[in-house]
């Protein structure tokens, strides 16, 4: 691909609206009709062995990619509208250069194969429902997607998608690199919520890895999604860097506004599914909790509570709390005037003393060299 043309191209292209990018979505193409056609006839969905040949041809178009749909120019060159059929997607197969975002639209009256990927994958519920299947070895996990719900799918994770109806999911491919300092580097220091779904999303080969966010069909989180799809659609000079910070943005959104309701990996019984609640309540009262009251406000006993918390994060609760205080004390003493008592009553330290014999102990420092060695 000639660099200079393909810019020249980008800038004089006409942006799409969000009625025309509606029209995309809703419209059925000759491959999904001839998919709806065979499910409604035969109630199952067609198998891939009975797909016309060139379908399954390096290049062939079938309306995927929202670029295609919408009558982008550079259609041609993404592979994305291929329809693949190997076990493991690979970035340079889906992923034209210098281009870090596809987006496209799962065919509707499907079953895609079983299948992983060496980038990751969020799947947006547009409208209707659709079925997720995530696999490790013999153990399997399904999940129902809703109007508005996100998943999160990292590397190498195993999964299908089934829909078997009028429903539009978004599938939302990001380059492994892109995905790290869009999501992970946004991540706030001294996150314990944020950390711990990163770690969700950070394959181990052994567990199922995922991460859904219900955002019960938000009408903000929608408008973003449009206009992400609008950026990737248009295509401009600057679109990708447009797209990259939108998807920053958009993870950042969903961190702050929906790590309540969230759905992840149940490995450890209904209390997993309360995690980032726990965590969130944690991060949002650490000054003023301990250990015995979190596990009281949650209705699980401390030890209980303590046991799974170690085994997630590495960390006790005791051992967050004071982790928490003792990089927020540290934050204060660097980026405020304020005197070491007030740090300790923000904190929630009834004693100064206490908080000089916490701090120098994390830090190898008292509070107030901490703050001379910095000046």
């Amino acid at each position: 691909m000639n660099n200079s043309n393909s810019d020249t191209q980008k800038q004089h292209f006409t942006p799409i609206t969000i009625d025309a990018l509606e029209d995309a979505l809703h419209w059925y193409s000759p491959f999904e009709n001839m998919l709806r056609s065979y499910y409604l006839e035969h109630h199952r969905f067609m198998p891939i062995a009975e797909f016309p040949e060139e379908l399954l041809q390096p290049f062939s178009i079938p309306p995927i990619d929202l670029r295609s749909l919408t009558g982008a120019s550079d259609v041609t060159l993404s592979p994305t509208n291929t329809f693949q059929t190997a076990e493991t997607f690979l970035e340079p197969q889906y992923f034209s250069p210098g281009y870090d975002i596809y987006i496209q639209k799962q065919p509707r009256y499907s079953c895609s194969p079983t299948q992983d990927h060496q980038y990751y994958e969020i799947c947006y519920q547009y409208s209707g429902t659709s079925i997720q299947t995530l696999s490790v070895d013999d153990t399997c996990e399904t999940i129902r997607l809703k109007p508005g719900d996100f998943i999160f799918i990292p590397v190498a994770q195993k999964h299908s998608i089934t829909i078997d109806s009028d429903s539009i999911l978004l599938n939302i491919g990001v380059r492994a690199s892109t995905f790290t300092q869009a999501f992970s580097h946004n991540i706030p220091d001294g996150s314990i919520l944020g950390d711990f779904f990163s770690s969700l999303l950070t394959p181990d080969g052994d567990s199922i890895r995922y991460l859904v966010f219900h955002t019960n069909g938000n009408a903000m989180i929608l408008q973003q999604i449009q206009q992400l799809s609008l950026t990737y659609c248009t295509n401009t000079l600057y679109s990708q860097q447009i797209l990259n910070l939108q998807l920053s943005i958009l993870f950042m959104n969903l961190l702050q506004d929906y790590s309540y309701n969230t759905k992840i990996a149940n490995t450890g019984g209904s209390i997993t599914e309360k995690l980032p609640a726990i965590m969130q309540y944690i991060e949002q009262n650490y000054t003023t909790s301990s250990a015995q009251r979190i596990a009281q406000h949650f209705g699980y006993s401390p030890d209980y509570l303590n046991q799974l918390f170690k085994k997630t994060t590495s960390h006790t609760i005791g051992e967050t709390l004071l982790n928490l205080k003792m990089q927020k004390a540290a934050s204060l003493l660097t980026s405020t005037n304020l005197s070491v008592s007030s740090i300790a009553e923000y904190l929630g330290y009834q004693d100064t003393t206490n908080l000089i014999r916490s701090f120098k102990k994390y830090y190898g420092s008292t509070p107030a060299q901490y703050r001379k060695a910095l000046h």
